[in-house]
C-alpha cells in the first residue's frame, strides 16, 4: 500500500504544478476531497494495523466510501474536461496546420507565375531593343545594296573620294565588285 501512496504522489508533484485553466475550478474541488478521502484511508489502515477491524469495517462502509465516491467524481470530470480541453486544441491545430499548408501553397503558386510574369517582361524588355538594332542594320544594308545595285560606280566613286574615310576603304573594293552587273 505504501507504494501505491508514493506513485500517487509522485503523479501529484507533475500534475499539480502544470497549468491549468478551464479545469482549475473542478480542480480546486477534487483537492479537499481527495485529502478528505486520503485522511479517511489512512485512518483504516492504522485501525488495521492496530486490530479495530470493526470500525475499520463501519469506516469502509460509511465515511470512506463517500469520500471515495467523491473524489473519484470529481477526479473523473477533471479527466473528461481534460480530454474534451485536449479534443478543442487538437482541432485548433488541425485547423492551423490546414490553414498554413493552403497558404504555403498559395505562395507556391503566386511565387512561381510572379517569376514567370518578371521572366516574360525581362526577356521582352531586352529582346525589343535588339531587335530594333537588327531592324535598323537591316534596313541599312538593304539600303547600301539597293543603292549599289543601281548604281555602282557612283558608290565607288564616292566611297574613294571621300576625305574622312576610313584607311581600310583604301584597299580595293573586292566585295562590291561581286555587287556589279
Amino acid at each position: 500500500m505504501a507504494d501505491a501512496w508514493t506513485r500517487v504522489e509522485k503523479a501529484w508533484k507533475i500534475y499539480e504544478p502544470l497549468p491549468q485553466s478551464k479545469e482549475e475550478a473542478l480542480w480546486k474541488q477534487f483537492v479537499p476531497t481527495w485529502k478528505a478521502w486520503k485522511k479517511d484511508s489512512q485512518s483504516f489502515d492504522e485501525l488495521i494495523k492496530t486490530g479495530k477491524r470493526d470500525e475499520a469495517l463501519t469506516l469502509v462502509q460509511g465515511r470512506m466510501r463517500e469520500s471515495f465516491s467523491k473524489a473519484e467524481k470529481l477526479l473523473n470530470n477533471v479527466n473528461d474536461l481534460n480530454l474534451k480541453i485536449a479534443k478543442e486544441d487538437g482541432n485548433v491545430a488541425e485547423s492551423k496546420a490546414s490553414f498554413a499548408k493552403y497558404l504555403s501553397l498559395a505562395a507556391v503558386i503566386i511565387g512561381t507565375m510572379l517569376s514567370l510574369a518578371l521572366g516574360i517582361i525581362f526577356s521582352i524588355s531586352i529582346t525589343r531593343p535588339i531587335n530594333r538594332v537588327i531592324t535598323g542594320l537591316a534596313e541599312g544594308s538593304d539600303q547600301v545594296a539597293a543603292a549599289a545595285s543601281q548604281n555602282p560606280q557612283q558608290v565607288s566613286i564616292l566611297l574613294k573620294g571621300h576625305p574622312n574615310r576610313p584607311h581600310h576603304w583604301k584597299r580595293p573594293l573586292h566585295p562590291w565588285k561581286k555587287c556589279l552587273p
